[in-house]
């Protein structure tokens, strides 16, 4: 049997702390964009400035929230920013390149099932400071 792969993305929405919607007000009105468009900008520069760093173990940002949740050094797939629309408005989401987590230490694989997924949107929602809205999985 051919194993069906998939690509599992984390939609993000509004922001969910007063700090944050205040910044994104503040940069509309200073520089006058969109609400929209300004919650596209900084979540995007956000993950695009995170990505660049690694811990000295060599782990990404993304890789540290699996290792939080299952507490063991794995290495994730490749992820990347895109958006959603919903009801006529652009939302952020990160797309995960593939279901699967190689253990560093054993050589072996984890599925990325919906209740680890779940958990690390719910951790990315508190240090993004953007409302977690759902995971999803889209076929390659």
């Amino acid at each position: 049997m051919t194993e069906v792969k998939s690509n599992i993305e984390l939609c993000f929405g509004l922001p969910s702390t007063e700090k944050c919607e205040k910044n994104v007000n503040d940069i509309c009105i200073r520089y006058g964009y969109t609400y929209e468009e300004v919650r596209i900008i900084e979540f995007r520069a956000m993950f695009e400035t995170l990505m660049k760093f690694r811990n000295d173990e060599g782990s990404t940002f993304t890789e540290l929230f699996f290792i939080s949740v299952l507490g063991e050094r794995v290495t994730g797939p490749t992820v990347t920013y895109g958006t959603y629309d919903l009801n006529g408005n652009t939302y952020p989401k990160l797309i995960y390149h593939g279901e699967y987590l190689e253990k560093v230490n054993t050589n072996g694989r984890i599925f990325i099932n919906d209740e680890i997924i779940n958990k690390v949107g719910q951790h990315m929602e508190s240090l993004f400071e953007f409302e977690f809205v759902e995971s999803r999985r889209v076929k390659q």
